[in-house]
């Protein structure tokens, strides 16, 4: 996505499924997330305002369960960088910082957490990635004056998407308490039985 003589340009990408935990016990449900690494360049030979970026949200019926964004700036010729939510890493900042600034970021893999479930309980989530690029309209500017761009090779999810495990029950504590406690005991009784 290029921007050439200003204005704004937004590639969005969304994809949504519906579960239901059909086990009969409560589970904890996670998102397998993948961002690839992605390119983001602004030049120009004259000081510009430009931002390019990019945002990723997971939604658990409509409700935000994890976010993550990065913002890269241009304003006249001071560069800087800002990112909010979830930190995926810094991308690497390199170019002629007098005419070009590029940023690279590696990109992202990892599990989101969705919750816990309850048996019989139906969640949709929701998965948007966007990348974004601004620049300012210059007045003076006739011919090429600047560019912003933004690319990623691929994002989204992968092939096991929602993944789920046992949430061990109140019972199931409560057995491993009365075993630690028994333990205890056998153990102090034995120690006094020594002496």
């Amino acid at each position: 996505m290029v921007i050439f003589d200003g204005g704004f340009a937004q590639n969005l990408i969304s994809w949504q499924d519906t579960f239901s935990n059909q086990s009969g016990n409560s589970l904890n449900y996670k998102l397998n997330v993948e961002l690839a690494p992605m390119s983001f360049r602004m030049a120009s030979f004259s000081p510009m305002n430009a931002r390019t970026g990019f945002v990723a949200d997971v939604l658990v019926n409509g409700v935000s369960v994890w976010h993550s964004a990065q913002t890269f700036a241009r304003q006249g010729q001071s560069n800087s960088s800002s990112s909010e939510g979830f930190d995926m890493g810094d991308a690497t900042e390199f170019g002629d910082l007098a005419t070009q600034v590029s940023y690279e970021h590696s990109g992202y893999r990892g599990l989101v957490d969705l919750g816990t479930f309850a048996a019989g309980q139906t969640a949709t989530v929701t998965y948007r990635f966007s990348q974004f690029t601004y620049l300012d309209k210059r007045r003076d500017c006739t011919i090429f004056c600047a560019e912003v761009f933004a690319a990623a090779e691929k994002t989204g999810v992968n092939q096991q998407r929602i993944i789920s495990a046992p949430v061990p029950e109140p019972e199931s504590y409560a057995m491993l308490l009365g075993g630690l406690g028994l333990i205890g005991a056998i153990a102090r009784r034995r120690k006094a039985a020594a002496k």
